[in-house]
């Protein structure tokens, strides 16, 4: 075994005699050989194991430094995936945000042809305040082509000089004119005022103002107040976010109730460009304040309200029977007097007030409608009977119509006697009577139980001016009574001649004392 001797790894043992062994630096007593060996071979077996640990602690590092420079490649590699990914993404975008800018562009230029296909400009007319000339109206039919062309010929001078471009830049849109009225209400009221020489020319004028043009209308809002103002309100609110409704000409200048309408507006300069209020009437202090854009067309329309006397005398000539007629109650005359000390009042009804043609006769000298002994007890308009009393207050519930006194037929038989006699009202319960040829009675002498029933009578025929009267001595009815009854609505239905007053509310809230 002399070649382990000579190898380069040192030997735990290093002596080859006999009787001893030595180590590298000192023999070894034979005796500790053993002990010295077990060291040795403990030493290396340590060794052994420390390398063993040391190698597998490499071989270790060796994997995970294989298994992250996988993992480092496999990265490199979804990175280059990932950058060729969002490279491919971002040609994909921006060819789509190239296709979504020209489909905008497209979307625009189709929204703005959609748009400018059918612009119009609205109108709305309240006709209780809006109300056209006296000489067009008096023409009837005629008149009333004649005012729509005016009207549409007067609107459209307004968009071309307009400096507003959204007006400017549509001069040919298309003009809708929506006028709301009472139509019967209001041709009384001309007719009375000496406006129209009968009320069914007014309507005439009417229809001729929509069958002129095929976008204007004249609508029928029937008896009741405020009816023409609600449909105007929804008519502005559903046509005021409107992107082919370029503009609303609103023409409410007698009505201070508008301005709750346009109040919630004033602040918003895109609805302020797009409303403009129409003058017929001055403005009300409530309106004129509002800083809506306001015109004037002054040809067309009237520049003051009309003011009639409550009952038209169509012939001033005033008879009276033998018998004395209440003085309790003023004649018409007389509050139409009294309305006039306050109003303007056209020049025929002063006229009529002051004049006294003779009075007709039939064929045998008696004045129609009276009996031959009341022929010395003529009168004319200017000795109307003195009225004592002031005129009686005007209940009116919380929408400000008007409530008739409660309706008691305290004696049925005396109340079917009373109508059965066909007496004149107004001869007998306002002391006059203007017709010139009354159909009634008035040669009958009632007593106070059937004057009463008398005007229980009167009642029952509808107002011309409906629940907006404001006549204080109207002897006419102003709601339904029947709904006042046992069953709580009215049995006759739509044949009831208030039928459009039905449904009123009966509680008086207010009351409006007419000074005498």
């Amino acid at each position: 075994m002399a070649h382990l001797g000579q190898s380069s790894m040192a030997s735990p043992l290093n002596g080859h005699s006999a009787g001893s062994f030595t180590t590298a630096s000192q023999a070894i007593h034979p005796q500790m050989a053993p002990e010295i060996f077990r060291q040795k071979i403990e030493e290396l077996l340590r060794f052994e194991n420390d390398k063993q640990r040391l190698m597998l602690e490499m071989l270790r590092h060796c994997e995970n430094a294989a298994e992250m420079s996988y993992d480092l490649e496999r990265e490199r590699e979804h990175n280059r995936n990932s950058q060729k990914k969002i490279r491919d993404l971002e040609r994909q975008l921006a060819e789509k945000d190239d296709a979504t800018t020209k489909s905008k562009d497209k979307l625009s230029m189709e929204l703005r042809m959609l748009r400018d296909r059918d612009p119009f400009v609205l109108i709305l007319l309240d006709g209780d305040g809006i109300v056209f000339a006296d000489e067009l109206l008096a023409e009837g039919e005629d008149g009333g082509r004649k005012a729509a062309g005016l009207f549409e010929s007067q609107i459209r001078d307004f968009l071309e000089q307009s400096p507003n471009p959204n007006l400017s830049s549509i001069p040919h849109a298309r003009i809708v004119c929506r006028l709301y009225v009472s139509m019967k209400s209001f041709s009384e009221v001309c007719y009375r005022a000496g406006l129209a020489s009968r009320p069914e020319i007014v309507e005439q004028f009417f229809r001729g103002f929509t069958k002129s043009k095929l976008l204007f209308d004249s609508i029928d809002v029937g008896h009741g107040k405020d009816r023409a103002d609600e449909k105007i309100r929804e008519n502005f609110k559903l046509n005021l976010f409107d992107p082919h409704c370029r503009q609303i000409i609103l023409g409410c200048s007698h009505d201070n109730g508008y301005r709750r309408l346009l109040e919630d507006y004033e602040s918003d300069e895109g609805i302020l460009a797009r409303v403009t209020l129409l003058e017929g009437v001055p403005f009300e202090f409530e309106l004129k304040s509002l800083p809506f854009n306001k015109i004037k067309f002054g040809s067309i329309f009237r520049s003051n309200k009309i003011v009639a006397p409550s009952t038209l005398p169509t012939m001033p000539i005033i008879r009276k029977e033998s018998m004395t007629p209440p003085t309790a109650t003023p004649s018409p005359e007389v509050a139409a007097a009294n309305l006039a000390s306050k109003s303007r009042v056209p020049s025929w009804a002063t006229a009529a007030a002051t004049t006294t043609p003779a009075a007709p006769s039939s064929s045998n000298g008696v004045p129609l409608g009276l009996s031959k002994s009341a022929q010395s007890q003529q009168f004319t308009a200017g000795s109307d009977p003195p009225r004592s009393q002031s005129p009686p207050p005007i209940r009116r519930n919380k929408y400000r119509e008007r409530l008739d006194p409660p309706f008691h037929i305290t004696d049925k038989a005396v109340y079917d006697h009373v109508k059965g006699l066909r007496l004149c009202n107004q001869y007998f319960l306002n002391g006059q009577c203007y017709k010139e040829e009354c159909r009634n009675r008035h040669d009958y002498k009632p007593t106070p139980r059937e004057l009463n029933m008398l005007r229980l009578v009167a009642r029952t025929m509808p107002c011309f001016q409906g629940a907006d009267c404001e006549d204080p001595w109207c002897l006419t009815g102003h709601h339904c009574q029947n709904e006042n009854g046992p069953l709580g609505h009215c049995p006759y239905g739509s044949k009831c001649k208030f039928y459009e007053m039905h449904g009123m509310d009966k509680t008086p809230v207010a009351t409006v004392k007419i000074g005498s």
